[in-house]
């Protein structure tokens, strides 16, 4: 607020009055308080409204709903009692049988079925027909099975699929043979009814759905690849620990 000052006419007025006159006491002077100065008055912020998270709901995947699969083999295929061709047989299924897929051993090379008279077992991939995707069985990690597991890579670390390999027992070269191939990780899994044992892994083809080839003729390796694998074969004893290394050159 505005104050006029007052104070230099007063005083000048007062020193007049004081030559004619005797002097006279001076009044003390009285101030009046000021009056209040009016102050904001604080509003209280308003309430910040709370915001209740969603869950968002995650995806579910698709459960997997078994369908029939059918022998395609020219003469027929064995029903074996593990994902291998060391494993018994448990039943031979003519051509053109139906059976109900259930999963698939790591490296999706065998097949766990149910036949129609309620028995389970394991075929190979190569004899059956492609009724669906197979690839969309769930992994079954078989039971009672030794485990040879290995991986082709190339020189910059690339997992290398399609790569072939034999696994047979190296103190009897004329026994059968696992054969397997890599996947798409370059992981291959031999699965064995044995407990022990010295067993030779041993390179011997390429599939000609591999990334290693120049186009789909299977022709000419791509540029940088030579089509060797080192080594070209390996022993390990069961049970196996760790992981046979191989690389693609």
């Amino acid at each position: 607020m505005r104050i006029t000052r007052w104070l230099p006419l007063a005083a000048a007025g007062f020193f007049l009055t004081a030559c004619a006159l005797a002097a006279t006491p001076e009044p003390t002077a009285t101030h009046s308080p000021a009056p209040p100065t009016a102050t904001d008055t604080e509003v209280p912020p308003a309430p910040t409204a709370t915001l209740t998270p969603t869950e968002t709901p995650l995806p579910t995947a698709t459960p997997f709903v078994p369908f029939n699969v059918i022998i395609a083999a020219t003469d027929a295929a064995n029903l074996r009692a593990g994902p291998g061709f060391h494993f018994l047989i448990l039943k031979v299924l003519k051509p053109g049988t139906q059976a109900l897929l259930i999963g698939r051993a790591p490296g999706s090379e065998w097949y766990y079925v149910e036949t129609k008279d309620s028995l389970r077992g394991w075929v190979f991939g190569m004899l059956l027909k492609q009724t669906g995707d197979l690839f969309h069985a769930p992994l079954v990690e078989p039971e009672n099975a030794s485990l040879i597991r290995g991986r082709v890579l190339d020189a910059a670390g690339t997992p290398i699929n399609g790569i072939g390999f034999t696994v047979r027992l190296r103190t009897s070269p004329d026994s059968p043979a696992n054969a397997v191939l890599t996947d798409s990780g370059g992981e291959f899994f031999s699965y064995l009814p044995y407990t022990g044992g010295v067993w030779t892994v041993t390179h011997n083809a390429v599939a000609c759905d591999s990334i290693v080839w120049f186009d789909s003729t299977c022709t000419y390796y791509k540029k940088g690849y030579s089509g060797i694998v080192e080594p070209p074969a390996r022993d390990v004893r069961l049970p196996q620990e760790g992981i046979l290394e191989f690389t693609w050159k």
